[in-house]
């Protein structure tokens, strides 16, 4: 089976999957806020990447707010022309509905380019040990990363501990993740399979 095949086939059983009781996203979501706050990787990034979280998706909102609250910068993916942009976004309410189904910054926020000292919290339906992501195939993550060379930020995915699966199909232009965060904490990638 080809790997675009096994992608499509993953992201089918994943979708197919309950998605949890509002009280228990609203615990994964606060236990995630928790560790990320805490974590030196975070502390040391010069600005926080997030995403307005989808309904099958750990809502994100408290992490932006305890961040926002130690007076961290964070930006957001905005879709663009090329693909995806990243602004900087103060306030919950400064994100509006996108094109693509999830909130984004609104048109006026101003775009930045991301840099090494920058730290991605990115999306996926799921993720493995070794730095394996699966999105949702549009390939808007894997796309601006690679055009960010030799500057690529740290890059953490961020998902419910239960997309945490043994092995993620890869393809040569996917970006792998350099960790993983969920509700259960903090897991630094292995590197590639057979590393």
């Amino acid at each position: 089976m080809s790997g675009a095949a096994a992608k499509q086939r993953l992201r089918a059983w994943i979708r197919g999957q309950p998605r949890p009781p509002a009280e228990v996203a609203d615990g994964c979501a606060h236990a995630v806020a928790a560790i990320a706050r805490q974590h030196a990787r975070v502390r040391s990034a010069r600005r926080i990447v997030l995403f307005a979280a989808l309904r099958d998706e750990i809502p994100t909102q408290p992490l932006f707010e305890a961040l926002r609250g130690q007076g961290r910068e964070c930006l957001f993916p905005r879709s663009a022309s090329q693909g995806l942009d990243f602004a900087l976004v103060a306030n919950w309410h400064d994100l509006i509905p996108g094109p693509l189904g999830a909130l984004e910054p609104a048109p006026q926020l101003r775009a930045v380019r991301l840099g090494r000292e920058d730290l991605v919290f990115a999306p996926g339906l799921a993720f493995d040990a070794h730095g394996g992501r699966l999105g949702r195939g549009g390939g808007y993550y894997d796309r601006v990363l690679a055009e960010c060379g030799h500057a690529v930020p740290f890059l953490c995915g961020l998902a419910y501990a239960s997309r945490l699966i043994e092995q993620v199909p890869m393809e040569p232009l996917d970006v792998r993740v350099d960790a993983f965060l969920s509700e259960s904490g903090w897991l630094d990638a292995a590197g590639e399979v057979g590393a």
